[in-house]
């Protein structure tokens, strides 16, 4: 019988972990109780916990938790940090919606039955709020008899055909 040696980074949580884990909890059930709880509390790095936040995609939860319950808590370097990122993410994140808005309006205009997913969509329904992942592309299903007019339209507005996922193509 083989053994799995658990990741150490969730075997025993440390203090920033932790905050990121109860973010996370309190997203999920719309509570915002972190400051009486202790798990702000005691030593945790702020730097340490933005890292993680952003490696695990969750430096905009983490913002809008901490504004909702103890950003003062921080030291004002690391808020100024995290509060700079997001509003930078925020700025992005609002011109790839634009974009998305755009790109199937035109579509759609030019007869082609699209259909965008990923994303923003996720993203909305998930957290009710478009703007809270990053995204570093633009999903979107095109009918198969209008691939080359959906192909056309977009290469004439600068895209690129990069890679297609063939199962995903022929499944559609």
């Amino acid at each position: 019988m083989a053994s799995t040696t658990p990741d150490p980074e969730f075997a025993s949580p440390s203090d920033e972990l932790q905050v990121l884990i109860r973010c996370g909890r309190d997203w999920a059930s719309d509570a915002t109780s972190a400051v009486g709880d202790g798990t702000l509390d005691g030593n945790v790095d702020w730097g340490n916990t933005i890292r993680l936040a952003r490696r695990h995609g969750m430096e905009p939860l983490l913002v809008e938790w901490l504004q909702g319950t103890a950003h003062e808590r921080l030291p004002e370097d690391a808020y100024s940090t995290l509060e700079h990122r997001h509003e930078r993410l925020l700025r992005r994140n609002l011109t790839v919606i634009a974009e998305l808005l755009d790109l199937t309006e035109r579509l759609e205009s030019a007869g082609v039955r699209c259909l965008a997913y990923k994303g923003p969509l996720i993203a909305s329904r998930a957290y009710g709020n478009a703007t809270i992942r990053g995204y570093t592309d633009l999903d979107v299903l095109v009918a198969p008899a209008d691939r080359q007019r959906a192909r056309e339209l977009l290469e004439s507005r600068g895209y690129e055909l990069q890679q297609i996922n063939h199962a995903v193509a022929q499944s559609v």
